[in-house]
């Protein structure tokens, strides 16, 4: 995993696959459209204006327009799902993923191993990095991308599809100030030290559907 010194760039500029092939990338539709919009910078929340729960580590939290940027060092952001060594432990922690594909991709040191998971319209891609590798942070599978549809698949943080916008900022802030009061449209959770991101969009207040990105790149 990498270390963006733009970050933010990356986040309000979604430039990444879709994580559902042939799906247009919902992150993307979802965002600010107007030329307007798009000269708007984001606006950096001071930290007198919040009060973060400490396990979730929050170093920033940025504001643009409908969207909502939260910065975390957080494991529970860095591994959306948990921490899990072999998909035999994944399926145990979420019944009702089937393994639906299993391919290995040449590394620089050994293969790298890509799983696939899905059940119904939730999928989920995760890779096993070969000690030495670039990315290998230690024995976890690592999230490539994904889409959670369902209430009964919560994050590492609590938070799922179904929540309101008013759950989901108390699950990670004790308090919040926001300067703009209008319904948001996205909550991204982003880990601090690489491309892990959760897009949680939002529809009336509701959380419809979350997205799970990264920056790693499968052949």
């Amino acid at each position: 995993m990498r270390f963006y010194p733009f970050l933010l760039l990356l986040l309000l500029v979604v430039g990444c696959e879709s994580a559902s092939p042939g799906r247009e990338d919902p992150a993307h539709a979802s965002l600010p459209a107007s030329a307007e919009m798009e000269k708007q910078s984001p606006r950096y929340i001071d930290t007198l204006d919040f009060q973060a729960h400490p396990r979730y580590e929050i170093s920033g939290v940025y504001q643009r327009s409908d969207t909502l940027v939260v910065v975390s060092g957080s494991s529970a952001v860095a591994y959306p799902l948990g921490k899990f060594e072999t998909p035999k432990a994944f399926l145990t922690r979420y019944p009702g993923f089937t393994l639906t594909s299993e391919l290995e991709n040449p590394g620089n040191t050994g293969p790298v191993r890509v799983y696939t998971f899905t059940r119904g319209t939730n999928k989920v891609r995760m890779v096993k990095m070969s000690p030495g590798e670039e990315y290998d942070y230690g024995p976890w599978l690592d999230i490539t991308s994904g889409l959670l549809t369902e209430p009964a698949i919560p994050l590492a943080t609590g938070i799922h599809v179904g929540m309101t916008q008013r759950d989901v900022l108390a699950a990670l802030f004790q308090s919040l100030h926001l300067e703009e009061a209008h319904p948001l449209r996205i909550i991204a959770l982003t880990y601090v030290v690489d491309g892990q991101i959760q897009y949680c969009h939002l529809d009336q207040g509701v959380v419809t559907e979350i997205q799970l990105i990264s920056d790693y790149t499968i052949k």
